[in-house]
Order: C-alpha cells, then structure tokens, then sequence
C-alpha cells in the first residue's frame, strides 16, 4: 500500500509544482505588460533575451577593465592605510575578473551569462569584503563597495532571475558581519544600504530593461514594415524575392524540385472603377487570407504588385503544382464580391536547371496570362515545365 501511494501522490506532487509554475509565468508576463512601455508579448521573451545577450555581451569588456581597475585602485588605497590584509589574496582576484570577463563575452545562453555575470560580482564583492578587515569598523568600510557593485551590475542582468540572484549573491557577504555580531547602529545603518541596493538595482535593472524592449519592439516593427505588404499582411515583393533565392537555392543545392504559381484577380480593374477602392482592397485581402489558409507551412506567398500574387512552392513538382493552382482557383472562386465571385487566372512554372528564379516567375507570368487570354478563372502550364 504504501508504495502504490507513493507512486499517486508523485504526479500529484508534479502536477501541482507545473501549475504553480505557470501561476508564476502568467503573474510574471502581466506585471511585465503593465511595467514595460511599449507593449510586451510573452511569445517574444525568448528572442528578446537573445538579442539582449548579444548586446550585454559587447559590454563585458568596459565590465571587465571597470572591476579590475577598481578593485586595483581599492587594493592601492587599502595599502596605504594600517593593518591591510589579505593584500596578496586580492591581487590574485584580477586575473579571476579578467577570466570572468572572457566568460561573460564568450556566453552562448542566458544561463551562462547569468552565471558568469553572477559570479564576477560575486568576485567584486568579495574583493570588497577582504579589503574591509583590519579596519575600526569592517562593516562600514563595506557597505559602500557592495553598494558600488550591486548598482554598477544591475545594468547588466538580462532578465529579473539574473537581478535576484545577482543580489542574493552580493549580500549573502553580509553574513560573516552578522555572525560576528553588530551593533544596534551598524544593523540599521546596514540595513538602510540593503534597502538602497535592493531599491536602486531593481530601479536601474528596469529602466535599461524598458529601455531595451522599446528599443526590441521598434526594431520588430520596422522589420515587420520593410517587409510585409501593409493591406494584405503577406510578403511584399522585395522580402518575398529575397526569401525566394535564399529557398531556390537550398532547394538547387539538394536537387530538389522547385514550382511557382502566379496568381492575378480577374477584372480587378473594373471592380476598383464601380464599387470603390475599398471594394478592391477587401478582394485583395480575401485572397491573401485564404491562400495562407491552404498553402503548406514551407510554401511561400508574396505580393508581387497590384492584384498580382506568387506563391512559391518549395520541394513541389509540377503535377503537385498543378493540382495546389487548381485547388486555389477553386477555394478563392467561393469568395464573394460586390460584382460576382472572386475568380484568379493563375500561371504555374517549374523551375529548370539552366534558370534563376526570376526567370521561373517570368515564365509563371507568361502562363498566367496564357489563362487570361483563355478565358480567365483557369490554370495554366508553361510550356517549357510541362
């Protein structure tokens, strides 16, 4: 019996510690969407942290030189006052902040970022603990140097995990003090700097964080706009050429087939003159709609100009091809517009070996316009890919 009830409770165990840690996540990801300026979307998180490696880890070096040339300067300083200690053990903390620092700009995760940052204020702290022996007072010697860390670093945390540890790891210098025991003044002066290192590093740890999602955001949106249609939300011309080559070339290089479709409103002309522009622009968003709908996730649909579209259709031969145009026309020929239905006279290509992708969409145009001289709302091949 008992290890049958063993053997239930664990999941429950397991199960209850998943759903706190998601109570956890959802609190985390709400305080951070009313705290951050700009919006904040949990989805993002992971390429956010990401850039933001990136980016701290160029500072790793001013981080570096900034606690070496400190602690040197508190080692010279100390030395000049009576009774230093531990001057030789100090000395020998320099070269661990230097390996500290090639950590720091050599880290391929958040983890170890975090990890190396951590311990090179660890380091700084300690370094500061070390010089305050010998003194009247260590205590107060103190405070100020780990008051200098915890706010110099709080910069440099990339998430509010990495800030929490940070300070843990800083004040838990502070024990040696306590068990060595304080005065009634020296327990409220230190802890008045606790407080303002608590206060000051989560306060600057904010702001850069604010600083750097507004700075995340603006850069996702300006992507977002240099390379999506505005109307229809899919690929405009340029970012779909460019992603095509990148795709025709993987696709070459594995001697895999590649097709092309080219899509064209049939009377989109005369449905902009009777009904309005804005008739037009809701075909035209109907038809990108439900081409992202049918298409594969690999495929590739862009906006080409006007009521032109292309899809690109990636490890597809030509019959497969066919039958996706096919399956297209029919879909979009159920869309209603103000004048009928929605029809599309579409062109399919296959690209050859001795041809680009321009070259291939070329030919799809051709085709396409092979349709529309047969009488719209159809599907045709080019000759050379039949």
């Amino acid at each position: 019996m008992p290890p049958a009830a063993g053997i239930v409770a664990r999941p429950a165990r397991e199960n209850l510690l998943r759903a706190l840690g998601r109570r956890y996540r959802r609190g985390a990801h709400a305080v951070k969407a009313r705290i951050f300026v700009g919006g904040y979307r949990p989805e993002q998180e992971h390429q956010f942290e990401q850039q933001s490696l990136v980016r701290l880890r160029r500072l790793a070096p001013a981080l570096g030189v900034t606690g070496v040339v400190g602690t040197a300067l508190s080692i010279g300083a100390r030395s000049l006052l009576p009774d230093a200690q531990h001057t030789e053990l100090r000395l020998m903390l320099l070269p661990m902040l230097l390996l500290m620092t090639i950590a720091i700009f050599t880290a391929q995760s958040v983890r170890g970022y975090g990890t190396a940052a951590a311990a090179c204020a660890a380091t700084l702290t300690f370094g500061a603990l070390l010089g305050a022996q010998g003194m009247a007072s260590p205590l107060m010697y103190f405070l100020p140097g780990l008051l200098i860390v915890v706010m110099a670093t709080s910069f440099f945390w990339i998430n509010f995990t990495q800030l929490a540890a940070g300070l843990l790891v800083c004040n838990l210098f502070l024990v040696p003090f306590a068990v060595q025991g304080l005065t009634r003044a020296e327990w409220i002066y230190g802890g008045v700097h606790v407080l303002l290192s608590i206060a000051g590093a989560s306060v600057g740890h904010l702001m850069m964080q604010d600083y750097r999602r507004r700075a995340f955001i603006q850069a996702r949106r300006l992507s977002a706009m240099s390379s999506t249609d505005e109307l229809t939300g899919i690929h405009n011309r340029r970012h779909f050429l460019d992603m095509g080559c990148r795709i025709d070339a993987r696709m070459r290089e594995s001697l895999r087939p590649l097709s092309v479709l080219y899509l064209d409103i049939d009377h989109f002309k005369s449905l902009n003159d009777r009904y309005g522009h804005a008739a037009g622009d809701q075909a035209l968003r109907s038809l990108a709609r439900t081409v992202n709908q049918l298409i594969r996730a690999q495929d590739l649909v862009g906006r080409i100009g006007g009521e032109e579209f292309a899809v690109l259709l990636p490890d597809c031969p030509i019959d497969d091809a066919i039958e996706s145009a096919e399956r297209l026309r029919q879909a979009l020929a159920q869309i209603a517009r103000p004048d009928g239905w929605l029809t599309v006279s579409i062109g399919v290509a296959q690209r050859l070996e001795s041809e680009d992708l321009s070259s291939t969409l070329h030919r799809a145009d051709l085709a396409m316009l092979n349709a529309k001289q047969a009488g719209r709302n159809a599907v045709k091949v080019s000759p050379l890919a039949a």
